[in-house]
């Protein structure tokens, strides 16, 4: 799949959450815990790869059912250097927890 990129710059920034509204059909694991959640429902599901860069910096996302996941079915990260999610109103799916891949700090809000 192609993604668009969204970087941000050394300072502050708010990162525009990208989507394409089709079926997500997947069941998602807690590495952590093992708790397992199958999802099947029209969400707006991420096409982009963001990067905060430097400064703390905010993915806003719209108030639809949005799903984000750090690392995508290939491999690839999905989200860097942001520090806060402003999630909307409309039941989000948000998979920071990875098997492999380490985080660190990040505020959910919404």
């Amino acid at each position: 799949m192609t993604y668009a990129i969204v970087n941000g710059t050394n300072g502050n920034n708010f990162l525009a959450y990208q989507g394409i509204l089709q079926t997500f059909n997947q069941t998602l694991v807690n590495p952590y815990s093992g708790y397992t959640i199958t999802i099947n429902e029209t969400k707006n599901v991420n096409n982009a790869i963001y990067d905060g860069l430097n400064g703390t910096d905010t993915l806003s996302m719209p108030s639809t059912g949005d799903v984000l996941v750090l690392v995508d079915a290939a491999g690839t990260i999905m989200l860097k250097n942001v520090e806060i999610i402003e999630a909307g109103v409309g039941g989000d799916i948000i998979l920071i927890a990875h098997d492999t891949v380490a985080y660190g700090n990040i505020t959910l809000r919404g």
